[in-house]
C-alpha cells in the first residue's frame, strides 16, 4: 500500500471568514432564531484603524471577513466554516485542527496514488474558491519509507 499525507497551510486563515458564509453555514447547521441574530450582530458592523510609526489612522475601514482573533469563537466559526470540505475530496480522509489541515491518502500503487491526490486536491481547491479561501502550495510527505519519488511526477499546483 502507498500511502500520501499532505499537509496544507492556509495563510491567514482566520482573517478570511466570509462574514456572509459564514452566517449560511451557521443557518445551515441549525442556528436560527435569537443565536442566529446573535452571530449576525457579532460579525456585521465591524470596523479597523491602522496604526504606523505610531500613528493612528484617521479613517476606519468596514470588516467583511476574518472572525475576531484571540477570542474564544474564532477557531469555532473558522471549523465550522471549514467543517465540509472533506465533503469535496473523493479519496482522501482529512484531519481538520484549526487553521491546519491534513490529508491522507493511499492506494495500491504510485500511479493511483498520483491520480487520486490530484484529483483531490483540484476538488479541495474548487472548494477555498467557493467558500473564498486560499491557500499555500501544499507540503507533500510520503510512506511509506523509502518512498521512490523518481516515479512520481509534480503534484497538482
Amino acid at each position: 500500500m502507498k500511502v500520501a499525507t499532505i499537509f496544507l497551510d492556509m495563510p491567514k486563515a482566520f482573517d478570511c471568514v466570509d462574514h456572509q458564509i459564514i452566517i449560511q453555514k451557521l443557518y445551515s447547521y441549525g442556528i436560527r432564531g435569537v443565536a442566529h441574530s446573535w452571530f449576525q450582530s457579532y460579525l456585521s458592523g465591524r470596523t479597523q484603524k491602522v496604526m504606523f510609526n505610531g500613528t493612528l489612522s484617521e479613517n476606519t475601514c468596514k470588516v467583511e471577513c476574518g472572525v475576531p482573533q484571540g477570542s474564544i469563537l474564532g477557531p469555532l466559526l473558522y471549523l465550522i466554516y471549514v467543517n465540509e470540505c472533506a465533503k469535496s475530496l473523493n479519496y482522501s480522509n482529512a484531519i481538520l485542527y484549526a487553521d491546519d489541515t491534513t490529508l491522507i491518502i493511499s492506494a495500491k500503487t504510485y500511479a493511483n496514488l498520483y491520480k487520486f491526490m490530484n484529483e483531490d486536491l483540484k476538488n479541495l481547491h474548487k472548494w477555498l474558491c467557493l467558500n473564498k479561501l486560499t491557500h499555500q502550495k501544499p507540503n507533500l510527505l510520503f510512506t511509506p519509507y523509502p518512498p521512490d519519488l523518481r516515479k512520481f511526477p509534480p503534484i497538482y499546483q
